[in-house]
């Protein structure tokens, strides 16, 4: 990447909101958009000499954000056993940075971790940020909390144990104490459990373990230390409390009503629906051999949940519903686009669920105007599609068809492939970790460097 001005020319443009353009231009320079729009006036704004790159009609569009990921988990479970009892972290570590490649070659430049091992995400992130390794950029949260024999308490108690993918809080105290932890460790965000789960023997989908009070009361602690707050809930009473209570994003949400959707219409939060991952659950659980009763109850999930979804988006909610794959249950990971054909079938246009899963993404992980659209100043993360995903979003769901990904303006995937090695980075990062100015929202827009290659799309 030079200093010099590229401009990708002969293609059509989705801005990451609604606009699309044809016979468009993208100019990117020093890592971030400098113009998109009409390609004369593009050509205008790229300044003198720029470099002509010719996309021969293909579809350029912002990389993709995927809202809701673990990627410490992996692709194949290891039977009911919570994985962290019977794989040692430094495997983990190892699996994650693999899995992270795996969005990226699929298009994905941006992903929010809600809820990982350790402090592996906020690890992964800095690894990304620095040109160690190869990803998506990352918006890190920590363990996910939960009060005892909710979502992140998934063993028993004889075994004595820590906790190895969860915090356990049931006081005021300890709620404070576990937040200003993972603050301190550098997140960017709160990950809780606010209903139980059906892979979690103790807990209840359909109940709440938490009330109102104490989801204010956490989200206040959360915001007051620079965190935002991602909330698990099902049920829709939780559902409703959590939108009250001033969380960020609500996660699944398999089973809310039309009450959920009022409160949605009146809140600031972002919906993150993971439906794709429920329909997967349901159509592959009987191969991975999941419990019968489990399978019962996503089976009754996804009988409400698309239903509830058309509600939104016919209450004019589409622009507050973002994509979020759960990426490393089912599906596996770099399946984002997945999540696309279940939002045209609950409703939204093409264009909508583009939206979904660049802008409006964008915004609910806190990085509005950054990334997910192609206005100038953003980081220049975007993609180039044989296909026209503006007619037919689902096509961004076979990555052979993604012709090239670039991030900050480089090239680093080619049709579901890697293609450039980490830029290298500094040799040691123990800076990096000592105080919180390694959070993304500080680090996100220092691009990695990168060798001397071309613009080329290939």
């Amino acid at each position: 990447m030079t200093d010099r001005t590229a401009v990708y020319v002969g293609c059509r443009l989705f801005d990451g909101a609604a606009e699309v353009v044809e016979d468009a231009a993208l100019a990117v320079a020093g890592g971030e958009v400098r113009a998109a729009g009409p390609r004369e006036r593009v050509l205008a704004a790229a300044g003198p000499d720029p470099e002509l790159v010719d996309l021969a009609g293909a579809c350029v569009l912002p990389g993709l954000v995927d809202a809701h990921t673990h990627l410490h988990f992996p692709i194949r479970g290891f039977g009911d056993w919570p994985t962290g009892l019977v794989e040692p972290p430094e495997f983990t570590a190892i699996k994650a940075v693999r899995n992270a490649g795996t969005y990226l070659a699929a298009g994905v430049t941006t992903v929010m971790d809600c809820g990982t091992r350790g402090n592996l995400a906020v690890a992964l992130r800095e690894a990304v940020a620095n040109g160690v390794c190869q990803g998506p950029r990352i918006v890190a949260s920590g363990m996910v909390v939960s009060p005892t024999a909710g979502l992140a308490d998934d063993h028993p108690e004889f075994l004595h144990l820590d906790h190895p993918e969860g915090e356990v809080a049931d006081t005021p105290e300890q709620w404070r104490a576990v937040i200003r932890r993972q603050a301190k460790q550098g997140v960017d965000n709160l990950k809780i459990g606010v209903s139980g789960s059906a892979l979690n023997p103790y807990s209840d989908s359909g109940a709440c373990d938490l009330g109102h009070d104490e989801i204010a009361m956490i989200v206040a602690e959360a915001h007051r230390v620079g965190c935002t707050v991602a909330a698990h809930v099902s049920p829709p009473d939780g559902f409703v409390d959590c939108l009250r209570a001033g969380v960020d994003t609500v996660h699944h949400g398999f089973g809310i009503d039309q009450r959920c959707v009022d409160a949605l219409g009146t809140a600031t939060a972002y919906f993150v629906p993971t439906s794709y991952k429920l329909r997967a659950m349901v159509e592959g659980g009987v191969a991975r051999g999941r419990d019968p009763a489990r399978l019962d109850e996503y089976r009754r999930q996804w009988d409400g949940h698309v239903a509830a979804l058309r509600m939104a988006v016919a209450a004019g909610l589409a622009d507050r519903i973002a994509v979020g794959s759960d990426g490393g249950h089912l599906p596996g990971h770099g399946q984002t686009a997945a999540e696309l054909a279940v939002l045209l079938e609950a409703g939204m246009t093409a264009r909508q669920a583009l939206a979904a899963a660049t802008g409006v993404a964008a915004a609910a992980v806190g990085l509005a105007g950054t990334v997910g659209t192609l206005r100038p100043g953003a980081l220049a993360d975007f993609l180039v599609v044989d296909a026209d995903p503006v007619a037919d979003p689902t096509v961004l769901a076979d990555p052979s068809r993604i012709r090239a990904v670039y991030q900050s303006g480089r090239l680093v995937a080619q049709r579901g492939q890697l293609t450039a090695p980490p830029s290298g980075g500094p040799d040691g990062l123990a800076p990096v970790f000592l105080g919180r100015g390694t959070r993304t929202w500080r680090s996100v827009r220092r691009p990695p460097p990168a060798p001397p290659d071309g613009p080329a799309a290939g």
